[in-house]
């Protein structure tokens, strides 16, 4: 996440905070104090955060609604998936370039899978999504979608299944195991830390706000990455949805803890 999206994303859950506080939790984000302090400071010019009082910040109306455009994907692997493919066509020409080269990022962000050359395709309908895009862009005479459970020809392949359209072809599922494996670690060892945090007789606030930021940095990060493709067409050994679960876990642990504590 941006620095002012992790900004806007600790406003958004605690109301207001200090100064002070975002301060610290965006130091252990890696982030400088100057470069902390100059978003606030650009945030509230553009009428994103405002200040109750010295030192403490709040978001507005405007904040929350752009925060609110910026969510992550969503998490699939609660769905069920309906048999059908949600494919997109692209002409977009030469000319308007920077439009394609934005709406290619757009989507393979999203998961869509590199089918041809100007053809994605993607299990999950996010239409809606894509064509609030193609309207900002202004891009509606360069593009085609389709749904359908329909190949004639050349079909996608589940799992353990050749083919010239392979899943894992068209999606780098070997990357995408190989960093939910190093993740789960980290989240792993972050669930002990969260635990002995709670332990303490004062929770450690300001650590836990942290770890709560972490958490749902990483989990951001799985979400652009991983497709989440049906079961059929994953690895029996897969094991991104058990870690997006458990992250969710720590991340509702973690602010049931925090809300109670902020009551005190």
């Amino acid at each position: 996440m941006t620095l002012e999206k992790q900004i806007m994303f600790l406003l958004n859950k605690f109301n207001s905070l200090e100064s002070k506080l975002i301060v610290y939790t965006l130091l252990n984000q890696g982030f400088t104090k100057q470069s902390i302090r100059n978003a606030l400071a650009k945030m509230k010019q553009a009428d994103y955060i405002y200040t109750e009082k010295r030192g403490l910040y709040s978001p507005t109306e405007k904040g929350l609604s752009v925060y609110a455009e910026t969510n992550p994907k969503h998490n699939f692997y609660y769905h069920k998936w309906d048999g059908q493919w949600l494919i997109v066509l692209i002409g977009i020409p030469e000319a308007q370039r920077k439009k394609r080269d934005t709406f290619r990022t757009f989507l393979i962000n999203g998961g869509f899978g590199h089918l041809y050359n100007n053809v994605y395709i993607y299990p999950w309908d996010i239409s809606e999504s894509i064509i609030d895009t193609i309207d900002t862009l202004e891009i509606e005479n360069y593009v085609t979608i389709v749904r359908s459970h329909d190949f004639l020809f050349n079909k996608i392949t589940e799992e353990g299944f050749t083919g010239p359209n392979a899943v894992r072809r068209i999606w780098n599922l070997d990357h995408i195991s190989s960093m939910y494996t190093e993740q789960l670690k980290i989240v792993q060892d972050l669930k002990n830390v969260i635990t002995d945090l709670m332990k303490e007789s004062n929770g450690n606030y300001q650590n836990l706000i942290s770890h709560l930021l972490k958490l749902t940095t990483i989990k951001e990060k799985l979400l652009e990455k991983d497709p989440m493709l049906p079961p059929d067409f994953l690895p029996g050994s897969w094991t991104g949805g058990d870690v997006l679960a458990l992250i969710e876990d720590q991340l509702n642990r973690l602010s049931t803890f925090l809300q109670a504590s902020d009551k005190k």
